[in-house]
């Protein structure tokens, strides 16, 4: 069964969907559209213009042309549109997956019609299924739509995404080429650009305050932060790191020898990078926001800490204003850094419930596991073979 992955390849196909390419369904072969990175010139545009009536036609236009369903191929079955709706209505069946309902609007303001556009791509005979990625993101659905009907409810299925269990997989594989291999350090890890989105500054303020009384722990950062903010941050104990390394590099030089991922972020939709550290055994620590208590559970595989900032708290529906303010912001939230402090402290005093959080992890990986390859396999199987 061939099926055809739709998105918009203006930039590569994003980390949610690797698993799919490493170990697909089985009896089911992905068409992986190449990146147009031609496209992504066009995206200072949409950043600047994105919520005009006019644009976002134009918008919806482009796409038919440039991330929508041309028959280029006859064995297709049928289509997995990710994170968008078909603007016109395909030939064959289609599945339709989100993150979040603001997805689907292309991450600009949600009016009547695009409401009406989303409900009636859901809706539609030829599509075979919906998927929220999370429970959160089928609430950010309902939110807009109200209660489903008994078509569209039939259709909804969340199927969270899934990564093999790295632990054990890459056993015996983790290098120690740019994180310490004393055993006596607590190593906390970072990943993530959007740094003020993600905490990055608080995590660093917060860091810095924890180690000059003396504790023994390092920060690295992979990053592209501002060459500001690695220049106010400069200490010892804290490496930075450009997002330059190869997919299996990252996991093995960081994700694995790092005893602590902490992203304490204020604006996220799912956050791969916390599933990449849980399935290497590595614990988290993270704000309480959207689709992370699903991710995490609190004492048993991480913990959470405080923040009176969480975008999509306070705004159900984010458009590209709301974001990009998340984004910019610098502000420094006392609340969070000292909460940042006070649960590193804890992880730097409890290191074998560390030990133990990295182990309850990894069970979720494994075959019947939350996010495990093979139910999430079983899931998309089941709609994709749906007559």
């Amino acid at each position: 069964m061939k099926i055809k992955i739709v998105y918009r390849n203006y930039k590569p196909l994003h980390d949610i969907y690797t698993s799919l390419k490493i170990e697909p369904p089985s009896g089911v072969e992905f068409v992986i559209p190449k990146p147009k990175k031609s496209l992504r010139r066009l995206y200072p545009l949409y950043l600047k213009f994105g919520d005009n009536v006019l644009a976002r036609h134009i918008i919806a236009q482009a796409q038919k042309y440039l991330f929508d369903t041309k028959v280029e191929d006859p064995d297709i079955e049928i289509y997995h549109f990710a994170q968008l709706i078909p603007q016109k209505t395909p030939n064959r069946p289609y599945i339709i997956d989100f993150e979040h309902v603001i997805s689907l609007a292309n991450f600009v303001e949600l009016d009547a019609a695009v409401k009406d556009r989303i409900y009636t791509a859901l809706a539609h005979p030829l599509c075979r299924g919906v998927i929220p990625l999370s429970q959160a993101a089928k609430c950010s659905l309902q939110r807009l739509l109200g209660e489903f009907d008994e078509a569209l409810s039939q259709k909804i299925q969340v199927v969270y995404p899934a990564l093999p269990d790295y632990f054990n997989l890459f056993a015996d594989q983790a290098e120690y080429t740019h994180v310490s291999s004393d055993p006596s350090l607590l190593k906390i890890l970072f990943v993530g650009n959007a740094v003020y989105k993600k905490g990055l500054h608080e995590l660093l303020a917060a860091f810095k305050q924890f180690v000059s009384g003396n504790q023994k722990a390092e920060l690295y950062v992979i990053s592209d932060a501002p060459a500001e903010l690695r220049k106010a941050y400069i200490h010892p104990t804290i490496k930075f790191f450009d997002p330059v390394f190869a997919h299996q590099a990252i996991i093995k030089k960081f994700f694995l020898p790092c005893d602590l991922l902490a992203i304490p972020t204020h604006d996220d939709t799912f956050g791969m990078a916390f599933l990449y550290a849980l399935s290497c055994g590595t614990p988290v620590l993270t704000t309480k926001q959207f689709a992370t208590p699903e991710i995490v559970q609190e004492g048993r595989t991480g913990l959470f800490v405080q923040s009176n900032r969480l975008h999509l708290e306070d705004v159900p529906f984010p458009n590209r204003k709301t974001t990009q303010e998340y984004h910019r912001s610098d502000i420094t939230e006392q609340l969070l850094v000292e909460d940042l402090i006070g649960k590193i402290g804890y992880f730097c005093d409890n290191r074998e419930k560390l030990a133990d959080m990295g182990q309850s992890a990894i069970i979720d990986f494994k075959p019947l596991g939350k996010f495990s390859i093979e139910v999430r396999n079983s899931k998309l199987l089941s709609m994709y073979t749906l007559s």
